[in-house]
Formats: structure tokens, sequence, C-alpha cells
């Protein structure tokens, strides 16, 4: 993560948009935001300004989409990761960089989720365009 970090503001700085962002690289979207996002309203900015922003309570996600966390409320974001699959209830399989596992620390873990929540739960998607 210490390449990752280097577009963090400071050391400490929660680093899931680095990793989503170097998730989105390695899956061939190459330069499109170099030199990276560093934080989740990057991510939303950019999502809402090129109309891949999904915020429907019907969108289904599918593997590649990232997904916001976050209050919904004046666009502030939280958590970011990738979305890998659904499970048979519906609910998304991720993986994300900078979150808590149930073993105690940060890193890098799959997940699952509701495909919405409230409050701070999944407010938004990202569907990533096949070709930028």
């Amino acid at each position: 993560m210490c390449r990752l970090q280097k577009h963090a503001k400071k050391e400490d700085e929660p680093w899931c948009a680095m990793f989503t962002w170097w998730c989105a690289q390695r899956a061939g979207y190459w330069g499109w935001a170099d030199p990276g996002f560093a934080h989740c309203q990057q991510w939303c900015d950019w999502a809402r300004h090129n109309g891949y922003l999904r915020c429907d309570p019907g969108y289904k996600p599918v593997p590649g989409d990232l997904f916001i966390k976050g209050p919904c409320t004046g666009w502030v974001c939280t958590h970011t990761g990738v979305v890998i699959g659904t499970d048979p209830g519906g609910r998304i399989i991720t993986i994300e960089g900078n979150t808590s596992c149930p073993c105690g620390g940060t890193g890098i873990w799959h997940k699952k989720h509701p495909r919405f929540g409230g409050g701070y739960g999944i407010a938004c998607y990202v569907h990533m365009p096949e070709h930028l």
C-alpha cells in the first residue's frame, strides 16, 4: 500500500479510495484518473459528472461496479470498494481496502452488504464504463 499512500495528503489517511483506484487501474482503466483518486468524494464527483453514478434503489450492481457508502446527504462519501458478485440472498459481495475484519485490525477483505442501506450504508454505485 506504500505506492498508493503517496496519493494521500497525510500518511495515516484512510486508503479505501486509493485501493479502489488501484483495482480500476489493474482492470485496464489506465491513465484516465492519474495520479489517482485518493478520496471517496473524488469517485462520487467523477461518476456524477460523467453519468456513471447509480443511486436508484432498483439498480442491480454487477461485478466491477464500485460501491459508495455515506449518508447520501450533501454527497458526503465515507467508504468505497469493488463489487465482485452477489449471494443468493441478494447481498453484494465486495473486496475492500482499509476495512475492518472480524479478527481485528484493517486490511483488504471480502465482505457482504445489503444492496442499499440507509444512514451510512451503501448509497450509490459507480457503474464502470466498458471503454474510457
